[in-house]
């Protein structure tokens, strides 16, 4: 279940993914993370609070069996059937908010890994208006594939425990750069004591999620070495690839 609520929350980051694209991203990237992030915060504290008063705990679970659609539940409680339907068609409506912000942001990763070698070269090219439009493409085949194929509630627990776990590796590298000397733009607020209580929040999370399923956890782990290796050999000895424009 702690999987399902940190991947609730992924995405907070998601800026970061275009910050070569930002303009002043040493003043309007941690605005933009720090401010979104208060306010989805505010928003799901608000809902789950609509949710509890309209629906109320018993009513969520009856039985000891949780109800997966909680906000069509506590809509309809609240404001009747046909009010209800509205609200749920609303909700609906707004996930597509979060699912264009994953188009726009997910494929700047891909082409980033494409221009150090960590997967292939075309995924590198923008078009004249910035869009990695290969990286697009094959986002949105992958994305179909796995719901097609997949089981989206296994999907999600990988997911949210590889995040988990490459969200305190990315972290822990501004350890590298201070112990290095290398600048910044940015200076981490609170170091060094911010970015260890994050690692360390997320490791317990990882590790909470390879107690309750050891075997899948050890799959992803084997799965992220042999990516790791593959990386290694294939990218040795070449130069970061700049990213280039179809035209």
């Amino acid at each position: 279940m702690l999987m399902y609520v940190t991947f609730a929350y992924s995405g907070w980051n998601a800026a970061a993914y275009i910050a070569g694209e930002i303009k002043n991203p040493q003043r309007t990237l941690p605005r933009a993370l720090l401010l979104g992030t208060a306010i989805v915060m505010v928003l799901y504290i608000l809902l789950n609070v609509v949710f509890l008063y309209g629906a109320g705990p018993a009513d969520m679970a009856p039985g000891g069996k949780p109800v997966v659609d909680v906000g069509d539940l506590a809509a309809r409680r609240l404001f009747g059937d046909a009010a209800g339907n509205l609200i749920t068609s609303t909700i609906a409506l707004a996930l597509i908010s979060a699912v264009s912000a994953m188009v726009m942001a997910g494929p700047r990763v891909y082409a980033a890994m494409a221009a150090d070698h960590a997967l292939p070269g075309p995924l590198a090219r923008f078009s004249s208006r910035g869009v990695p439009v290969n990286a697009v493409v094959t986002q949105c085949v992958l994305a179909i594939l796995f719901v097609i194929v997949g089981d989206i509630g296994e999907l999600i627990q990988f997911v949210a425990f590889v995040l988990t776990l490459f969200a305190a590796l990315t972290v822990s590298a501004v350890f590298v750069f201070r112990a290095t000397g290398r600048a910044a733009g940015y200076r981490t607020f609170g170091y060094p004591v911010t970015p260890a209580l994050f690692i360390l929040i997320s490791l317990v999370v990882v590790y909470l999620k390879a107690s309750e399923s050891p075997v899948g956890s050890l799959e992803v782990l084997v799965l992220l070495a042999v990516g790791a290796a593959i990386f290694m050999v294939t990218s040795r000895g070449k130069p970061h690839v700049p990213i280039e424009s179809t035209e």
